[in-house]
């Protein structure tokens, strides 16, 4: 029973993730070059900010507390970039 729990947790997470991800990339259609989007996150009981570029598909991590983004964060962030690659119709870039 265990394991089911677990799977449980990280199909929610995982769809929690997705439904962040369309959040996203319904703000980022509107995006004109050269402009940026601003995307503060909260990660529990601590802010931080991604400062995200999507035309030249990068992205500044700020965390006041010098810690290293989670992964939750890293994929939230790859699943919005690739698939604004994707609706843009400049495919997926390799990293």
């Amino acid at each position: 029973m265990t394991e089911l729990s677990v799977v449980n947790s990280a199909l929610d997470r995982e769809v929690y993730c997705r439904e962040k991800a369309i959040n996203i990339l319904q703000i980022l259609t509107n995006v004109l070059r050269g402009k940026l989007f601003l995307m503060p996150y909260n990660i529990g009981q601590h802010w931080i900010l991604a400062v995200i570029d999507p035309l030249e598909d990068s992205v500044l991590y700020v965390n006041p507390l010098r810690n290293e983004p989670g992964d939750d964060f890293k994929s939230l962030i790859k699943l919005v970039l690739n698939d604004w690659k994707i609706m843009v119709g400049r495919g997926v870039r390799k990293r």
